[in-house]
């Protein structure tokens, strides 16, 4: 799965997913055409939806579980069968080292599935489990049975029957490694997506040393990471002055001798007037008539 492309819908961001599932068969390691396929998703960013008028037909329900997932039902795409599934939500439980929302699907019920190898109704069975990263809506892990039950003689001969056939079942979930990594994923956007929920200084910058440019700038990436995943404002810095001992010992010094002259000022200029004062006197007496 990966993102191609994205579009705008009346301001909304669409982001364009390209789902590409390829099977292998176990014992030959050649592919399996009937299991393999390409889907192309509209996706809203802010959401997690599927978007209509986009991609290469036309759906409903969440792509993924959105940021900020409820402990309620959501409507999910399901890919196995194109049709929407509701997933339930379970209960909250810590799940290989971090807090997660179990969901679950449970269902068994007759679906047009349009795969090429059987192009029929179906009879659908699946239980499928998710632990979701509830803050950023990421999937953690997964767990899914599923069965499809095909009408064989309405597959053979076009003749609907009650005659029901197992045509496969699944059994997937993710590695280890995976999981590992989802987990890792998970922690870094639960802390990005709790910034994101109110306003807070993403850095302090304490400024007794020269690189506060490179400071801020650090500030201003993590800021944008923030950003990017809400519409809240985050306050990019704030800037706490302080100067050295030195610094502080040369101000003080100079605040001194600046004392001093305003009050050897204060003293000398009203003597200086007087003894001018005099002066004038003194010329005029000289001078007078």
């Amino acid at each position: 799965m990966k993102a191609v492309g994205t579009d705008y819908d009346n301001g909304k961001k669409v982001i364009i997913m390209e789902d590409n599932t390829t099977t292998y068969d176990k014992s030959t390691g050649e592919k399996v055409p009937e299991g393999c396929s390409v889907e192309i998703h509209g996706v809203y960013a802010d959401t997690g939806e599927e978007a209509q008028n986009y991609g290469d037909a036309e759906r409903a329900g969440f792509y993924t579980f959105p940021p900020g997932s409820e402990k309620k039902s959501y409507l999910m795409w399901n890919t196995e069968i194109g049709a929407p599934s509701v997933v339930d939500f379970v209960r909250e439980e810590d799940h290989e080292g971090i807090h997660t929302y179990l969901y679950e699907t449970v269902e068994t019920r007759k679906v047009f599935d349009p795969t090429p190898a059987i192009n029929q109704n179906v009879i659908y069975t699946t239980t499928t489990k998710y632990w979701v990263e509830p803050n950023s809506g990421l999937v953690i892990d997964m767990e899914k049975t599923s069965e499809k039950k095909v009408d064989i003689i309405n597959f053979l001969i076009g003749i609907p029957s009650p005659i029901w056939v197992k045509a496969y079942s699944l059994t997937l979930s993710f590695s280890d490694d995976m999981v590992k990594e989802l987990v890792e994923e998970g922690k870094e956007a639960a802390d990005l997506m709790k910034l994101s929920k109110k306003t807070m200084p993403a850095m302090e910058v304490n400024l007794s040393v020269a690189n506060l440019l490179d400071s801020v700038k650090a500030a201003k990436i993590q800021k944008k990471q923030v950003e990017q995943l809400s519409n809240s404002k985050v306050k990019a810095v704030d800037l706490h002055y302080w100067m050295t001992e030195d610094s502080v010992k040369a101000s003080a010094d100079e605040a001194k001798t600046s004392g001093f002259m305003l009050t050897l000022f204060e003293a000398i200029i009203p003597i200086l007037l007087v003894i001018f004062g005099i002066a004038l006197i003194a010329v005029w007496v000289v001078n007078r008539p």
